[in-house]
């Protein structure tokens, strides 16, 4: 692989779950399957290989399984943990919105993480999702916004990157650090340089 198309980029969180179910279809007949206890490991970009698998951008990890993507036998059928894919959001709009070309190297790979993912870039740019910061919140010296509109880009953009980012907050307390670091339970994975 040495080029990626852009509109195949995903970004979704790493989780470990042994509790997944079926829930009842939707209007559009659809079925998703939910998780409801998972213990999360890290944010993964992606996309997605013949079999419907994570191949992650950034590592050399295993091909997990992506939820409402992959097949969902995969998912009822298995007994015990189970390391997959949880909220999967195509990147394509919002790299498309930022003129990134239509085919990307292993460096446009690198520039999307730093650039995107730093735990800053979504509050930072809050109107272009519709978001508005309302004021500050004096007991965990957290930034609160509110949607207020309709942004040029899906309002979904917002908690996604902010939530897949850096900077994580735990118990009140601020916390930086590698979103997207394999977690030890996850085995030796390399960090790429380039595209296989």
């Amino acid at each position: 692989m040495n080029i990626i198309d852009r509109d195949q980029i995903y970004v979704g969180e790493v989780i470990s779950t042994n509790n997944m179910y079926a829930e009842v279809p939707n209007r559009e007949n659809k079925k998703t399957i939910k998780v409801s206890s998972w213990y999360s490991y890290r944010s993964m970009l992606f996309v997605l290989n013949e079999k419907k698998f994570a191949n992650d951008l950034l590592y050399q990890s295993p091909h997990y399984p992506v939820l409402n993507i992959s097949d969902d036998d995969i998912f009822l059928d298995h007994r015990g943990d189970i390391i997959v894919i949880k909220d999967a959001c195509s990147l394509s709009a919002l790299l498309k919105y930022f003129n990134y070309d239509q085919t990307l190297d292993f460096d446009d790979i690198v520039k999307i993480r730093n650039v995107f993912f730093t735990g800053k870039f979504a509050k930072d740019n809050c109107q272009l999702f519709g978001y508005k910061e309302i004021r500050p919140d004096k007991l965990s010296n957290r930034r609160l916004y509110s949607l207020v509109n309709n942004g040029v880009l899906a309002s979904e953009y917002f908690n996604v990157l902010d939530e897949r980012g850096d900077r994580k907050y735990t118990n009140n307390s601020l916390q930086i650090g590698n979103a997207f670091k394999p977690h030890e339970d996850e085995g030796p994975i390399k960090k790429l340089t380039r595209f296989n």
